[in-house]
């Protein structure tokens, strides 16, 4: 993993280090992130329950990220061809899992009925986007499933364009190239590293819009 973090993002500046001043600052890399992970909502709740420091400190840890990594001219010329600056654009992230097993549905992350989870969602962003005149609502995908995509392009037809990051991905229903463990087919090298990027584009991407959904399950 920390090549893979050099490759993206270069040698971490060992200044930056000392702003750790808190354990839980200081975690592994898996699907729940501390402190995060056990926020709840109820009733009209909307303040984050994590320190303000904490929030302040990732937020800088955050856009130094972004400020390095390497293919961050794409990410600028991808904004300009689709018009970012003239749209309010919705990130949203969908993690359907594409046909994959174990974990995933043990946790019971999958969508059970994606056809009204899509209908559903694009109505709720049609509602809250019908003012933005000036700078017209623009969405961005970031999913593991193509057919997440084409379903959104079709519920929101001359509603709302919907734009995506070109890339490879399984074909429906055959799972992704993480999942279950000993049940993946091993990639190597380019492909491998392939997967990584357009990954890291899709996050990073998201890191640009106006309003980021993380659409249940997002992980």
């Amino acid at each position: 993993f920390t090549e893979v973090f050099h490759h993206f993002f270069g040698a971490q500046p060992l200044e930056e280090l000392d702003r750790v001043t808190h354990q839980n600052w200081s975690f592994k890399i898996n699907n729940e992130a501390p402190c995060f992970s056990r926020l709840t909502r109820s009733g009209t709740e909307s303040q984050c329950r994590c320190p303000r420091e904490y929030l302040e400190q990732s937020g800088i840890f955050f856009s130094r990220l972004m400020q390095r990594f390497r293919s961050r001219h794409e990410v600028q010329h991808f904004g300009e061809r689709h018009y970012f600056a003239n749209h309010t654009v919705i990130g949203l992230h969908v993690r359907a899992g594409n046909g994959e097993q174990g974990d995933f549905v043990r946790k019971n992350r999958q969508i059970s009925n994606a056809s009204l989870w899509v209908q559903s969602l694009s109505s709720i962003m049609l509602k809250i986007s019908k003012d933005w005149i000036v700078k017209p609502p623009l969405l961005f995908i970031a999913t593991d499933t193509s057919s997440v995509v084409s379903d959104f392009r079709q519920a929101l037809s001359k509603k709302m364009r919907v734009v995506e990051y070109q890339q490879h991905r399984p074909a429906n229903g055959s799972g992704v190239v993480f999942g279950q463990a000993g049940t993946n087919k091993k990639l190597e090298g380019p492909e491998c590293l392939l997967q990584w990027e357009n990954s890291m584009m899709d996050m990073m991407l998201l890191a640009t819009t106006d309003v980021v959904v993380a659409g249940r399950p997002s992980s």
